[in-house]
């Protein structure tokens, strides 16, 4: 249920009024009078107060809770939110024979700035110097990709000057936020767990920060032939979150780090399936986006806001395309399931904007690429969407 904050001026009112019933006078009109004074200085506190309580109302419900209010109310559950990281690579450099990196020398990446450290000294072999290094900074900023360079911050004697990244043994990311702590939190609360089930995939997998939501189910990754699946194949899809990619896509190192999530607790190096379930039959995947094109028939609404609406409807599908999730049978809750598209629901949608300024249209419809339209579509298997624009026919 709402709370509504009453406005501080009504507050004054009713405090004019409770002095006026209790003295048995009338307040004076005047600013400065005592009484108007006092009664403005104790709304103004009461509206702190109000807001206060309200606040902390809040943080006693997961859905609501925030910030500390949302640590506090899950850290007994879950444990602390998974802090930031820092990108750890590994890169070759050339060298001259027995010539050594010292541990005491940095990197400066080409393309980034950030600087990188060697996690000890390394020595040459095979006419390179093989070495990992940390990025010097927390989170995204750090991560690199394979083939980009990194030059030393100076020169070492038989010791080339660039590093080339040949792996990326760790991804930089930021400290888990609080939606993707909210939705770890919720689900320790909702789900049944236990017996390596597919509750458990999903603890699992979104231990891991980076990760906002995995789909776990029983059988072989898309698109292979659900037929030739057998006991105990298994896969897990990695929706990883935006500022790691903006579509969801888990990169290798991210869907590295889940593999081993969910086969050892990253706490106590405990094996986490059961007995009998082995790495060989475990299948860990990202997710896919699906592209899906709108078309909208007919728009009738005034000229001057035709710009306007149309930048409205194609923010609102993206938005729309994008809340649409796949559903796990048995683990997700059937109130929450929104798998499906139609023609209905996006019709619903862009009737309600058409209809803040009196318009209308003749008929929407998508498709799965532009001008083929299909009345229905559900997502699979770890797939997702996303718009791919909107056209208008008239």
């Amino acid at each position: 249920m709402s709370v509504t904050i009453p406005k501080t001026q009504d507050l004054v009112t009713r405090n004019v009024t409770t002095f006026e019933s209790k003295l048995s006078q009338s307040v004076p009109a005047a600013d400065k009078s005592f009484l108007r004074v006092l009664s403005v200085a104790l709304a103004a506190i009461e509206t702190e107060v109000i807001r206060k309580l309200i606040f902390e109302s809040k943080q006693n419900i997961g859905l609501t809770a925030s910030g500390s209010g949302l640590d506090e109310l899950y850290f007994g559950k879950i444990g602390a939110r998974n802090p930031a990281e820092a990108c750890v690579l590994t890169g070759t450099i050339s060298a001259d024979t027995a010539a050594t990196l010292p541990a005491t020398i940095s990197f400066v990446g080409d393309s980034n700035g950030v600087l990188y450290f060697p996690d000890s000294s390394y020595t040459e072999s095979g006419g390179v110097i093989t070495a990992t290094v940390t990025a010097d900074e927390l989170g995204l900023t750090g991560n690199l990709e394979v083939g980009d360079t990194l030059s030393i911050s100076s020169k070492i004697s038989g010791v080339g000057s660039v590093l080339t990244v040949t792996s990326v043994d760790n991804l930089g990311v930021e400290q888990e936020s609080d939606e993707d702590y909210r939705q770890r939190g919720l689900d320790s609360e909702r789900l049944i767990t236990g017996g390596g089930n597919s509750a458990d995939y999903r603890i699992w997998a979104e231990a891991v920060n980076g990760v906002t939501r995995a789909y776990p189910y029983a059988g072989l990754p898309y698109p292979d032939d659900p037929l030739d699946a057998v006991p105990p194949d298994r896969v897990v899809y990695v929706e990883a979150n935006t500022d790691i990619d903006p579509d969801g896509i888990a990169p290798s190192t991210l869907i590295d780090e889940v593999r081993d999530a969910i086969n050892n607790d990253p706490v106590t190096g405990i094996d986490n399936e059961p007995l009998g379930l082995v790495d060989e039959s475990l299948y860990v995947e990202s997710i896919r986006r699906t592209t899906l094109y709108f078309e909208v028939r007919g728009l009738n609404v005034p000229a001057a806001d035709e710009s306007s609406i149309q930048s409205q409807i194609e923010s609102a599908l993206s938005s729309y395309s994008r809340s649409l999730r796949p559903y796990v049978e048995g683990l997700d809750f059937v109130g929450d399931k929104n798998d499906t598209i139609t023609d209905l629901t996006v019709s619903d949608l862009v009737q309600g904007i058409l209809t803040s300024v009196g318009g209308d249209a003749e008929g929407v419809t998508f498709g799965l690429s532009v001008g083929v339209n299909i009345p229905r579509y559900t997502l699979g298997e770890g797939e997702m969407a996303k718009s791919g624009g909107v056209t208008y026919v008239a």
